[in-house]
Order: structure tokens, then sequence, then C-alpha cells
């Protein structure tokens, strides 16, 4: 495989490889040991390994105690192999793909490349402010604008999420925390920020908000085979879930389930931070 990737058949016998060797794992091992490991792995890297991992690692078994992650050593060559898939692009195929971006292979190229790389490399700085600007505070200045149509935002939010805005906010600003905080959080972060003098809406919104947030591997799956490339040539550009759902529930979440027992991990926290300002109802309206 190191000798390149010059054709889909190429392409398809990569996917095989990193099929072959994610199989191997539990979800939850693959995405705990991207955790342990995220200062030796780009932010694309890890989020393509993590689509692999829902696609084809196993399904995760009930454990007592953490979970232990895939170490390095055996999730350097996954990676490298990931890479060498993401960075594929069917214009340096033989033959080529066609193009007809005014006759240049370079420009569609970079644009590709770019925007496969840039959406998992997110600040999080200012980004809370950004969003209670955005989505609460320019909607009500501009209502006494009598020459701007009146479209009020947070009766449209509720309608789609069912929960105030600024709510949905706070939660997932309080999940981005317990995120970084810990490789593997469940629900019960939030009765620990109320103790630290946080004050959150009551535990039936929280559950709403993460169910917005959070996916588990099957729904992961189902989003993304409706949404992947259908030109194969172009696998390599994928969607990804973790932009809709940036949190992975490594189980199904019980009927009726407390927040305690919703288990859940973030291959990259910032993504969540993405969620919430830009993305803030992607996945309601562009995904529903």
């Amino acid at each position: 495989m190191d000798k390149g990737i010059h054709s889909i058949e190429d392409l398809s016998r990569l996917e095989g490889v990193i099929r072959s060797l994610l199989r191997q794992y539990c979800l939850d091992e693959v995405i705990v040991g991207l955790r342990q490991s995220q200062q030796k792995l780009l932010p694309f890297t890890i989020a393509g390994i993590s689509l692999f991992a829902i696609r084809f690692a196993l399904p995760p078994i009930a454990r007592k105690g953490n979970t232990t992650g895939i170490v390095w050593n055996d999730l350097q060559p996954i990676a490298h192999f990931v890479m060498q898939y993401l960075l594929a692009d069917p214009v340096s195929f033989t033959p080529p793909a066609e193009n007809t971006y005014h006759d240049s292979n370079a420009i569609p190229i970079l644009l590709r490349t770019i925007g496969n790389q840039f959406p998992y490399d997110y600040t999080i700085w200012g980004q809370y402010g950004r969003s209670q600007i955005v989505y609460h505070d320019l909607p009500q200045q501009l209502t006494c604008h009598t020459d701007i149509p009146h479209f009020d935002v947070e009766s449209a939010f509720r309608r789609i999420i069912h929960v105030p805005l600024m709510d949905y906010i706070d939660i997932g600003f309080v999940a981005f925390v317990a995120a970084q905080a810990e490789i593997a959080f469940t629900g019960g972060y939030f009765q620990k920020a109320r103790h630290q003098g946080i004050t959150l809406p009551d535990d039936e919104a929280i559950a709403l908000v993460l169910d917005q947030l959070a996916a588990d591997q099957w729904q992961m799956r189902a989003l993304y085979d409706q949404y992947r490339q259908r030109d194969r040539r172009y696998a390599a550009y994928d969607f990804n879930p973790l932009l809709v759902h940036p949190i992975i529930r490594p189980w199904k979440k019980r009927e009726g389930a407390s927040l305690d027992d919703d288990r859940l991990i973030a291959p990259l926290p910032n993504l969540i931070i993405a969620k919430l300002s830009e993305a803030i109802i992607r996945g309601q309206v562009m995904y529903s």
C-alpha cells in the first residue's frame, strides 16, 4: 500500500486493509485509543479513523471499569493507512476522473483536500460569546429595525430542538468541558457541574440536548450510508457523521435510562464547539 493509490481499485483495497485491522477491536477501544494518542495525530486523521471505526469496528461489549484504548504501536499503522486514504484524489488516478474546473487539475485537488481537513481543526476561543451574539443578542436587536423582516429565531429553534436556545448552548458547552476533562464521561457530569455552582436546566432538557449532540454506532452508520459519496472514486471525501453528532454513544441508549447511565465519548471535543456555533442546527434541518 505504500506504493500509492492510483485507481479506485487501489482505494478499495486500502479500505479492505483498514477494515481488517479495525475488526480486531471494539468501537470504544478505538475511540479511547484516539483520545489517548490525540497529540500524535492530526484532527482530520482522528475524524477519519473514527468514521472507519464506526463502520467496521465491533460493537462494544459490557465492561467492568474503564475501557482500555488501543496502544499507539497498534494504532499507528491504522493511522498511516487512513491518512493515505484521506489524501487520495481521483484526479491523480489512472485514468483520472474527468475534470472540467477551468481546465485545471490543481484547483479542485486543493479545494477537496482543504475541505477534507479544515472542518476538524476547530478553535475553541471565543465561541461561547459568538454563539450567544449570533443566535441570541443579534436577533433581539434586529427586531427593533422596521426595515428588516421579522424572524423569531428562538421560537423556530424551540420547534426543532424543543429546548430554549441558550439552554442548548449552555448544556453543549458543559458537555464540551466534560469531554475535555474525561475521555469517557456520563450524563452524570451535569450534576457535578450543578454542585460546582453552574446553573443548568432540568435533566429532561439535558437529555434532549445530548440526543442532538450524540449518536450511537448504528445511528452514525445510517447517517453515513445516507450521505456518503455515490461515486466511489471520491470515497476519500465521504460525509463524516461527527459533523452532525460530535459525541459517540458506544452503547445504545436504553429507554428510560438515567443520565448517569448515558456513557459518551467525543473523538474531537472541539467539534462540540463547532456544533454550537455555525452548525447549531445541522442535522435537524440539513440532514432531516
